[in-house]
C-alpha cells in the first residue's frame, strides 16, 4: 500500500505554485516484469514519483523546484516541443521523454535512458503500442551509448545483454534479440536465474512473442 498527502510546489522555471502528490511510502510486491519492470504498486506510484509537469510552461523534471538557466533553450527546442503537443503520448509518456531530454543535456545518460523507457511502460499501459516501440528504440539507443561509454547500468555485463534482450523483443526487433540471445545461452558459466530468462526468451522470440512477462513467467516455463 503507498501512502500519499498533497503538497505545494512552485515550478522553478516559470513560478507557478500548485499541489501535487508526495509519497511518504510505496512497496512492491510480486516479481519485476523481465525488463526490470516493478511490480505494484511501485509500478504505478513511481509515475508521480519520478517526474512532474508544471501545467502552465511544461517544465517536466524530478524536482521542478530546481531548474537550470540552460533547461530553457532544450525546452525550447523542436523535440522537447513535439513531444509535450504529441497528440497520441500519454501524458505520463510525454513528461518521461522531456525530462529524458533535460538529463541528456546534463549528461546524465543512464538515468535519460531509463526515463525513455518509463516512458515505454505508460504507453504499455494505454495500449499505444507504436509509440512504445519509438519510446523502447529511444531508451536502447541510450543504454547502447552508456554502454559504449562505460557508464554502469548493470552491476553484470550479461545481465546487461539480458535486459537488452527483452527490449529488442518488444520493439519487434527479433534479429537482434536473437543474436544476444544465442550470445549468453552460449557462456560457459550463467546464473541459474539468467539462464531460465535466456531460456524463456529464446522461446519467446522464436514465436515473435512481444507481449510483457514477468521473471516468475521465466521460472515456471523452465521447471
Amino acid at each position: 500500500m503507498s501512502l500519499v498527502f498533497a503538497k505545494e510546489v512552485i515550478c522553478g522555471s516559470c513560478g507557478y505554485s500548485f499541489e501535487e502528490g508526495d509519497y511518504v511510502s510505496t512497496h512492491s510486491f510480486g516479481e519485476m516484469d523481465l525488463d526490470t519492470r516493478p511490480a505494484p504498486d511501485y509500478r504505478f506510484t513511481m509515475n508521480e514519483i519520478l517526474v512532474t509537469s508544471c501545467p502552465v510552461c511544461h517544465f517536466c523534471y524530478q524536482d521542478i523546484t530546481q531548474f537550470s538557466p540552460d533547461f530553457k533553450r532544450v525546452m525550447e527546442s523542436s523535440e522537447y516541443l513535439s513531444y509535450v503537443n504529441h497528440a497520441s503520448l500519454p501524458s505520463k509518456a510525454k513528461e518521461f521523454l522531456c525530462k529524458s531530454l533535460l538529463l541528456g543535456h546534463e549528461n546524465k545518460f543512464v538515468e535519460a535512458a531509463w526515463a525513455s523507457l518509463h516512458a515505454a511502460w505508460n504507453c504499455d499501459d494505454r495500449y499505444c503500442i507504436p509509440e512504445s516501440i519509438t519510446c523502447r528504440n529511444k531508451a536502447i539507443g541510450l543504454f547502447l551509448f552508456c554502454n559504449y561509454n562505460k557508464e554502469q547500468v548493470f552491476k553484470d555485463e550479461t545481465e546487461m545483454t539480458v535486459f537488452l534482450i527483452d527490449l529488442y523483443r518488444r520493439s519487434h526487433n527479433f534479429k537482434l534479440a536473437l543474436k544476444l540471445c544465442n550470445d549468453v545461452l552460449a557462456l560457459p558459466i550463467l546464473k541459474p536465474q539468467t539462464r531460465n530468462i535466456a531460456t524463456f526468451q529464446l522461446h519467446l522470440i522464436n514465436k515473435q512473442d512481444t507481449q510483457c512477462y514477468n521473471i516468475q513467467d521465466a521460472i515456471n516455463f523452465c521447471n
